[in-house]
């Protein structure tokens, strides 16, 4: 009675006018077929059976949206084909994997199709996996501006490749420095022995000199004495 009433208020419009033709002692079956006859699916069960095995997802469904229809079509044709549990976990499980849009989805789910997993356990490994692969995408998406990790390791070889090389350039450079600072102080050694050397001659000569001409003036004074004397 209860259940009854809730219908009655629920309805409205055409299906409502179609209630009021039935009285008020109709009961919930007696509603329930009228309303069945005057809006339910005409089509025939061959027809309702050739949808739901001939059905895809589409493009903007989602995992979760295409199982629905699916369930949807199944119990359409349940009014017109008895079908037991059995069938309906089996038909569901099939038409539900097979028509997957995503090719990669597919393959990827295929051994939990193959497998004797009920068809809400699917369901639920196909929506885990997609989200998978959606992540997996999303990050080779951000990764594409980021070099490769050979692409990182050849920069960092090249880069050691270059600074080895400008290290044996910067040793050669110091050799160089080296090889110009010793023949500087080379140079300077001679230049300080020579220097040495001629300032001892000038000395020596300086010294024989003053000495010579300090005997040739002697002997200059005896001579002229003597000539005196002799006079």
């Amino acid at each position: 009675m209860v259940v009854l009433q809730a219908i009655r208020k629920a309805l409205k419009g055409q299906a409502k006018r179609i209630m009021l033709h039935l009285g008020p002692h109709a009961s919930v079956e007696m509603i329930e077929m009228k309303l069945e006859d005057a809006f339910g699916n005409i089509a025939s069960r061959d027809s309702i059976l050739s949808n739901f095995f001939l059905a895809e997802q589409k493009e903007t469904e989602s995992i979760v949206e295409w199982g629905l229809r699916l369930e949807e079509m199944l119990l359409q044709a349940s009014t017109k084909i008895a079908i037991n549990a059995s069938e309906k976990e089996d038909m569901l499980k099939r038409i539900f994997w097979r028509g997957l849009q995503n090719e990669e989805l597919k393959n990827a789910t295929r051994v939990h199709f193959e497998s004797d997993i009920s068809y809400a356990d699917l369901q639920k490994k196909v929506r885990a996996e997609e989200f998978e692969i959606r992540v997996q995408r999303e990050m080779k998406e951000r990764g594409k501006g980021k070099p490769s990790y050979k692409a990182r390791q050849s920069v960092i070889s090249s880069s050691d490749d270059n600074s080895e090389e400008m290290m044996k350039l910067l040793i050669q450079k110091i050799e160089q420095l080296d090889k110009k600072v010793d023949a500087l102080q080379k140079e300077n050694e001679e230049y300080k022995s020579k220097t040495t050397t001629r300032g001892n001659r000038d000395r020596d000569y300086r010294h024989f000199r003053s000495r010579g001409y300090a005997r040739g003036r002697n002997n200059r004074g005896r001579g002229r004495g003597s000539v005196q004397s002799e006079k």
